[in-house]
């Protein structure tokens, strides 16, 4: 999400707050939990993006997102989900108007968030993709999938091969799509034929998010999609960063995951899980004819939840 500050808003005039000012704001707000700024990045909607740390380890990363302070001194908190500085502002000042951020800003902003998010030492850098107009998902929300599923909170990785090639689709979220998507992709249909036949009630929409909240990690092998070019042509691109993710999942200490593998493509990475976890194979649920079948009645669900110690509620909303 991506949003300007309208024409004639005082805003947009100049920064009415100093870095310093805008981290003494914040910890003023977070002393009570021991918590302390330790870096403030301004953000040209009007606002001082603040992390913070635990003041007895200030060496431990912290989950989740960070503060917002505004220019005009008051605080907000905001998730670590790309776009999520953007909506919080927008909804507090009530903007709606869409334009991009400079480089410059944009750049700044990503790295701050990557800093802050529980991912971001475990992984290499995220990958320089070309031709950056012509991606999918929009900018910033390629990474979607891990700023909703902390390391420490993944329970289940769903496998998926690269964003759908529409641009009202990808989300960011392994096939899952928008609330307003309709009718629902072709693979998103035979997951919800896979869910009926595991007396599981779909939602009425396409939008896979529920699903993350409880830990399942919807994670593409490819984390955009080039318009232009035919599909499966960033896979090479990102194929090191999403290989890591996956060992860094498996090789992570807690209790053991359940990996499900939807096709030929996504049973390649077995080779990065460790033996303790669980792999759940079937057909892509894009296949047509006896796979599709096959894949509708392979009980994924059911197995995905007798191998955790708590079951994935799958029909949450």
């Amino acid at each position: 999400m991506q949003v300007t500050r309208p024409p004639g808003d005082a805003r947009a005039q100049g920064r009415t707050l100093t870095a310093h000012a805008a981290k003494r704001i914040a910890n003023e707000y977070l002393a009570s939990d021991g918590l302390i700024a330790v870096k403030a990045t301004h953000h040209p909607l009007g606002a001082w993006v603040v992390s913070y740390v635990d003041r007895a380890r200030p060496t431990e990363m912290l989950d989740g997102g960070g503060l917002l302070v505004t220019d005009e001194g008051e605080v907000l908190s905001v998730g670590s989900v790309p776009g999520e500085i953007e909506r919080v502002l927008s909804e507090h000042y009530g903007w709606t108007e869409a334009v991009d951020l400079s480089p410059e800003d944009e750049a700044d902003v990503r790295a701050l968030s990557k800093a802050a998010s529980p991912w971001g030492r475990v992984l290499p850098d995220l990958p320089s993709v070309p031709d950056r107009d012509a991606m999918i998902p929009p900018r910033g929300r390629e990474v979607m999938a891990l700023m909703r599923v902390p390391l420490k909170k993944v329970r289940v990785v769903i496998v998926g091969l690269d964003p759908y090639p529409n641009p009202d689709h990808a989300t960011g979220l392994a096939f899952s799509v928008g609330r307003d998507v309709w009718p629902l992709p072709t693979a998103l249909k035979s997951i919800h034929a896979a869910m009926l036949y595991d007396e599981i009630t779909p939602p009425v929409h396409g939008d896979l998010s529920g699903w993350a909240t409880q830990g399942v990690l919807l994670l593409n092998r490819a984390l955009t999609h080039d318009l232009n070019r035919k599909a499966g042509a960033h896979l090479a691109l990102w194929k090191p960063y999403t290989d890591a993710v996956i060992k860094a999942v498996s090789d992570r200490a807690g209790p053991p995951v359940v990996f499900v593998l939807w096709g030929r493509r996504a049973e390649k990475v077995k080779r990065l899980i460790g033996a303790r976890h669980t792999i759940i194979t079937a057909p892509h649920p894009s296949s047509r004819g006896r796979h599709r079948k096959d894949f509708v009645q392979s009980r994924t669900f059911t197995k995905v939840n007798a191998a955790l110690a708590k079951p994935i509620d799958w029909a949450a909303d």
